[in-house]
């Protein structure tokens, strides 16, 4: 049992690390990383994760005050190191906040 367990954790490990993430760094490497995680979805899942990043978006754009470079880059630091399933999990905790 104690096997088995050590097993099922050690590839929850391995599955999450391999996961893409956004590399909010630059703008470039932000462009990059989000289409990086687009190439193995669906359309739909293309389209969900587009939605997501967009409320993201206009939440942070609601909330700035700065000029459109200060925008993009709170929106790469807020998304930055975020899998897929994190952004869409942020941006269903932005729709029950509001």
């Amino acid at each position: 049992m104690k096997k088995t367990i050590c097993f099922l954790m050690f590839t929850i490990i391995v599955i999450s690390g391999c996961a893409k993430t956004i590399d909010g760094s630059s703008q470039e490497n932000f462009d990059k990383s989000l289409a990086a995680i687009g190439e193995d979805l669906t359309k739909e899942q293309k389209q969900e994760l587009g939605m997501a990043v967009a409320k993201i978006g206009f939440n942070i754009m609601k909330n700035s005050k700065g000029s459109k470079e200060e925008f993009k880059a709170e929106i790469r630091t807020r998304l930055d190191g975020m899998t897929r399933n994190q952004i869409l999990s942020f941006a269903e905790e932005l729709n029950e906040s509001r």
